[in-house]
């Protein structure tokens, strides 16, 4: 019911690029991140990336 009674608001933001203000759902699976830091996910993600793509 949340979810729809939000919609309208969750849409505006959206537009607008203000993901601070929609629902971003972590999941059930939380318990299972492994990063202590931002700062080691970021890695592993650039560490992904192909050469000459990481800006």
């Amino acid at each position: 019911m949340q979810n729809w009674l939000t919609g309208r608001f969750r849409t505006a933001a959206g537009e607008q690029n203000l993901g601070e203000l929609q629902s971003l759902w972590m999941g059930q699976a939380a318990p299972l991140a492994r990063y202590d830091t931002a700062s080691e996910m970021f890695a592993e993600l650039v560490a992904g990336v192909p050469e000459g793509r990481a800006r």
